[in-house]
């Protein structure tokens, strides 16, 4: 998986977590270092967002969250 853009953060919804961070904006699509031994299935976006589905049924959801798009419980941005 590829993304960028204004520098926002990723958090995988799993309970087995992984994280990892980006710092500052990002204008050139880069690997996604998070994913890349995800087998992704399905990926989906909004305005400033993205999810992914895994093989294995679990969502990663990274980007602005400021209004609850990441599905975390939380209303900023997050990290994978």
């Amino acid at each position: 998986v590829y993304s960028l853009g204004g520098g926002g953060a990723t958090r995988r919804s799993s309970s087995r977590g992984r994280t990892s961070r980006f710092t500052g904006p990002q204008w050139t699509p880069q690997i996604n270092e998070a994913l890349r031994r995800v087998n992704v299935v399905a990926v989906s976006g909004g305005l400033g967002y993205s999810l992914v589905l895994s093989e294995q049924g679990h969502v990663y959801a990274f980007g602005n969250g400021s209004h609850g798009e990441l599905g975390n419980g939380r209303d900023h941005h997050s990290t994978l």
